[in-house]
């Protein structure tokens, strides 16, 4: 395979990198509330883009200015991937499957997008709308992640022992977190990117959060499969591990929120964000065990 041009190979890396930002941010902005203020598009207020100081009543609860963030880097998202994947498009020889990761993942960015926007504008997207939303931004982490990794190193995507269930444990999380848009209440926390803590809000789905706490124990197990498999490969045993002590700081993190008893905060941030980061290591770890290298293979 010629070699990658360094710029393709940073706007493939970046919109990776701006991808999981964003969705880090959108978890971030669910724990603390900071979204519903924010009823124009794409600024605040209908008269001004940003938010004022008077306008933000506490750095971590309802504060308009993180949702802000939160738009400005989706946006820049937006174009990151667009960008990289014109410049894959243009790569001589490169193989279809590098191609397709960066279009599609461009696709679920834009249906994410759609679907923001039309709930931030009261345009009757409800609880499945808003799952759609997740499930796209969810794919366009995980394909541009696959697309950055594929393109750094060469070669092809093929399934073995430590890809297989780390790619599985990765599908499952994501099931795992659309669904709460499904089980969760009015502006419950269940409905953030966390793992399920049983019913938090008198309204949750308590059906759907039985099978959403069995799913998460199903996801840790195949979770510590994956890690088992990639503590046979030196490449991949150092990810491995830190898939590995996420698992077991989201599983802390959620028996200490549900003692605390708190809605939000500084606990359902940390909870959110470490939620998010197994979920994207535990993706990286799939891209990376399934890439094999023309000298590997």
């Amino acid at each position: 395979m010629p070699p990658v041009p360094p710029v393709t190979l940073l706007l493939t890396r970046l919109a990776a990198l701006f991808t999981l930002i964003t969705v880090g941010m959108g978890g971030v902005v669910c724990a603390t509330k900071s979204g519903f203020d924010c009823h124009a598009w794409p600024g605040c207020y209908p008269d001004r883009f940003a938010p004022g100081a008077s306008d933000i009543p506490a750095v971590l609860a309802a504060n308009p200015a993180l949702e802000m963030i939160h738009r400005v880097t989706a946006m820049t998202t937006g174009g990151l991937l667009i960008a990289a994947a014109i410049a894959v498009f243009l790569l001589p020889r490169q193989n279809n499957c590098l191609r397709i990761l960066s279009g599609v993942a461009c696709l679920a960015a834009g249906g994410s997008a759609l679907f923001g926007r039309a709930s931030v504008l009261g345009l009757g997207v409800d609880a499945v709308g808003a799952a759609i939303d997740l499930l796209c931004a969810l794919l366009a982490m995980a394909l541009s992640t696959a697309a950055a990794v594929l393109l750094g190193r060469g070669g092809h995507l093929r399934l073995g022992r430590a890809s297989s269930p780390a790619l599985l444990a990765a599908s499952l999380l994501v099931v795992l977190h659309v669904s709460a848009h499904l089980a969760a209440g009015n502006r419950s926390f269940t409905r953030c990117l966390s793992w399920p803590i049983l019913w938090l809000a008198s309204d949750d789905v308590v059906g759907m959060q039985v099978f959403r706490t069995i799913l998460a124990v199903v996801a840790a197990v195949v979770i510590i499969v994956a890690v088992r498999a990639a503590a046979g490969v030196a490449e991949l045993r150092p990810l491995g591990l830190v898939v590995g002590i996420l698992l077991a700081i989201v599983v802390a993190l959620a028996v200490a929120y549900r003692a605390a008893g708190v809605d939000g905060g500084v606990l359902g941030v940390t909870f959110s964000l470490a939620s998010v980061g197994l979920l994207w290591t535990t993706m990286l770890l799939a891209a990376r065990a399934a890439v094999r290298t023309p000298s590997a293979s």
